[in-house]
Formats: C-alpha cells, sequence, structure tokens
C-alpha cells in the first residue's frame, strides 16, 4: 500500500502544532507559503502566536543540518512510524495554477497540491526533478484544512479534501457528553445503597446498568423533578453519591436555582475540592450570573484576593491592539455581560449604583493573549466563550492556574464564532471530555433560558 500525501493548510498546524507528528507512516507536504504565514503571525500579539512559535521550533528540531533537495524530494523523517516530511519549491503550468499563483494564501497552497496531483514536478534548488523519481506516482493527494471554504475550493478543482481529525477527542456520529442523567427513583434504590446521612455508596456496576451509561465524578443524577444525586467520588468498584434537593444551596447572592443543573452547578461553584467547573448551556441559561455570584461571594468572603475575567471572542486579538486605554479598558467593553449581571445581582439594593460599583472594584479584565506565561494565585477566574479556543490553546490557560485559584469555563457549543472550530473540534469539547475522569473537575450543562420566556422561546423558535 503507497503513501498518502497529506498537504496541511496553515491552520491545521496552529489548531494542532503536534500535526507535524501525526498522520502516521504517511507524507505530509508543507508549502513554503504555510511557512510565509508562520513567519508572519509568530512576532505579533495575538492567540496564535505562540503556536506559530511552537511549530517554527519543531519544524527548526526536524531540519536541523538536512540538505534541501533531501527535503524537497525525498523528505526528512518527523516520527517514530517512518512518515516523513517535504517541503517543496514548485513549478507552475498552466493558466489554472497561474490564476491561483495570484489568489489567496489559501488558493496559492491548494495550487501547489494541484501541482503534485497533476505531477507537474518538483524543483529542488536549481535543478529541475520529475515526480516519479520520488514515488508520487499513483499515490493520493490529499488536502488537508480546517478551513470549510477552502475544501470546497480544493474539491471543485479535483482535489480530495479533508478536515483534520487529529487530537480529536470526538467525531460527529458521536453524541457531546451530558453532565446529567434521569433515572427510575425505585431503579435507584434497586441498587441497595448505603447511606450515611445524605451521602450514599453504589455499587458501581450496579449504579452504571440503573444508569445506562458510565459513571464519572460529578455527574447529576436527576430522579425527581426537584431531587438528584451528585457523584462526587468514583472508583473500580463504588460510587459515592450525595443526595441533594432544590432550595438546599450553598448561599450564593440569594439567587435560587430554577432546575435542578442550576442547582448542581452552584454546589459544584461552591466545592473547595473542584477547582475546575465547566458550564455550558444556550444564552440566558445563568452561566455567567451564577459564576459571576458565587465568585463575588466567595471573594468577598476572603476565599479569594480577587475575580479574573476573560473572554474570547474571534478577532478580538487582532482588534485590541488599535483601541485606546490600558489592556483592562480595551477589554472591558467585551465584557459587558459581567456588568449587566453585576446591577441584576445588587437590583434590589438602595445603593444599587454604588453597590454594584464597590462589587466590581474586586474584578479584573483580562485579555487572553496577555494570560500565557502567568500563573495565576488565590482568584476566582471566569473564562467566557470558551468554545472559540482551539485544544491547544486552552490546554495553555487551564495550566496556568495556581495554587488556591477556582477557574470557571464557560461556553455554548451552539454558538462558535471561529471559522476553523466545529463542537467537535473545539477547546471546550475537548476540555470536557479529556476531564470528565478527573475528581478536579466537574461539568454542568444548563439547560433553558431562564432569562425570560421570550428568550427561551426566541432560542427555540428563530
Amino acid at each position: 500500500m503507497s503513501q498518502k500525501y497529506f498537504v496541511l493548510d496553515t491552520n491545521v498546524l496552529l489548531h494542532d502544532p503536534a500535526s507535524l507528528l501525526g498522520f502516521e507512516d504517511n507524507i505530509i507536504v508543507i508549502s513554503p507559503v504555510v511557512l510565509q504565514e508562520l513567519d508572519s503571525l509568530k512576532s505579533q500579539n495575538r492567540a496564535v502566536s505562540a503556536d506559530a512559535r511552537q511549530v517554527i521550533r519543531m519544524l527548526d528540531k526536524m531540519l536541523t543540518n538536512v540538505d534541501y533537495e533531501i527535503l524537497s524530494t525525498k523528505g526528512v523523517s518527523r516520527n517514530e512510524e517512518g512518515g516523513k516530511l517535504i517541503i517543496p519549491t514548485l513549478l507552475a503550468g498552466s493558466d489554472l495554477l497561474e490564476e491561483l499563483a495570484k489568489g489567496t494564501n489559501d488558493q496559492k497552497i491548494i495550487r501547489d497540491a494541484l501541482i503534485l496531483a497533476q505531477n507537474k514536478g518538483l524543483k529542488a534548488g536549481t535543478s529541475e526533478v520529475v515526480v516519479s523519481d520520488i514515488g508520487l506516482a499513483g499515490t493520493e493527494i490529499i488536502f488537508v484544512s480546517d478551513d470549510i471554504n477552502a475544501r470546497v475550493i480544493a474539491l471543485s478543482l479535483g482535489l480530495k479534501a479533508e478536515d483534520y481529525k487529529g487530537g480529536r477527542v470526538k467525531d460527529e456520529s458521536d453524541e457531546i457528553l451530558e453532565s446529567s442523567v434521569i433515572v427510575e427513583e425505585a431503579d435507584l434504590w434497586n441498587c441497595n445503597p448505603k447511606a450515611n446521612n445524605d451521602e450514599y455508596t453504589f455499587d458501581r456496576k450496579a449504579l452504571e446498568s440503573a444508569l445506562g451509561v458510565h459513571a464519572y465524578p460529578h455527574l447529576v443524577v436527576k430522579y425527581s423533578e426537584e431531587c438528584y444525586f451528585r457523584l462526587v467520588s468514583v472508583s473500580d468498584e463504588k460510587v459515592i453519591g450525595i443526595n441533594h434537593k432544590i432550595g438546599h444551596n450553598p448561599e450564593t447572592f440569594a439567587l435560587e436555582p430554577h432546575n435542578i443543573e442550576q442547582a448542581a452547578a452552584m454546589q459544584a461553584l461552591a466545592d473547595d475540592d473542584v477547582p475546575l467547573v465547566i458550564l455550558t448551556g444556550t444564552a440566558g441559561s445563568g452561566k455567567t450570573l451564577l459564576s459571576l455570584a458565587a465568585g463575588l461571594e466567595q471573594t468577598m468572603g476572603k476565599k479569594f484576593n480577587k475575580i479574573i475575567t476573560a473572554r474570547t471572542t474571534h478577532n478580538l486579538d487582532e482588534d485590541i491592539g488599535f483601541l485606546p486605554g490600558t489592556e483592562e479598558e480595551k477589554v472591558k467593553p467585551w465584557l459587558g455581560a459581567i456588568q449587566d449581571n453585576l446591577e441584576y445581582l445588587f437590583k434590589g439594593e438602595s445603593y444599587q449604583g454604588s453597590s454594584a460599583d464597590y462589587a466590581g472594584k474586586y474584578i479584573q479584565y483580562k485579555s487572553i493573549n496577555f494570560m500565557r506565561g502567568r500563573s495565576i494565585q488565590d482568584s476566582f477566574f471566569i473564562l467566557d466563550e470558551a468554545q472559540n479556543l482551539t485544544p491547544h490553546q486552552i490546554r495553555t490557560l487551564v495550566t496556568r492556574v495556581g495554587e488556591g485559584t477556582k477557574i470557571i469555563v464557560l461556553g455554548d457549543l451552539s454558538q462558535i464564532d471561529n471559522p476553523y472550530l466545529s463542537k467537535f473540534s473545539s477547546g471546550l469539547t475537548h476540555l470536557i471530555e479529556r476531564m470528565k475522569v478527573s475528581h478536579c473537575s466537574a461539568h454542568v450543562n444548563l439547560k433553558g433560558s431562564p432569562r425570560s420566556k421570550l428568550a427561551e422561546e426566541a432560542g427555540l423558535l428563530l
């Protein structure tokens, strides 16, 4: 079976720098245009700049003391499976190829893939090399990009095109992990749990048989309209769950949960043993309000020194440098939801404005661009719009968390603005799936839209 040639778009390398080591024993081809794009990104102050620099460092390690003629023809080794990397200089040969050469960078990369596919030839240094000499004849050329439009263009020109699947934890045929499960109350008690006040110990196999799903830490098990178990410990043989009822929740600015999911979120936000809480759900489901209320309750109670809020907004990293003012002044307009929720939390007070301003002194507004390299200590850290982050970016941010810090990651997988991500490749999905087995992490998918009846109806009908 002949090796496949995968021509990588720049966005694939930025999405996952480790893709350089993937694709098994096949050959990956990187157009010189990709190198130019990486070079233009490396020195900028953008969320992807660090990823560009990492790719460049990996390439530098692979290409040390490599002869260019070998690199552009036979290729150099890049992984233990025997995969090769080729960076060719390609020759044009038709009006179509010349037209693509004048287009966007995506079109130039597609042009290079077309040259390979049509066996037009390669050029190493000053000497032309016949394609068949390096084993391209009869092989499959595949253009790999996270850009849907670029793939469509490639397909329309006769190229085989795929999106990048490496590093994914979910495929399109899979269901995104749910944070709660509904079970008949009788089925729970048939598991014969051992009770100690509100703490119940279940046999894991019996419980999983009743639930119909695998048990994992902080799974919410609903058995009535108001009652639920929150699984706080999962071992090979036993599962410990705490029995809860809506209304018996930690003090959170006098907020009352509208449903079990909100109640479970309030429990997780107040739990000192859970430093990572992931809240997903549609607009208006209460993600920001519950997080801010819990953060203020605990920060004003001296558990944390401050609240740090950061939001990922596509193109914000490009635009922020042109806005006047300090980092906080630049980012604050993008975090208007925080101010809106502050005003809501203090709406019943006689001195609403001054109270909200006083609480606001505990809050810092940050750009994710300036979070790299920091160690965040003794803080309540709210990261909003996380669905627009790549897995590599979200890993970088979550690993910034130091001692005494709790990080709350918020997102709505139905509202992804990054054109190179889907709900199956989003860093938020990656975080949920990878961390589900950890007792340090709790995920709650909030239901409904308590913001208003209109907001709920609009979410369903529009």
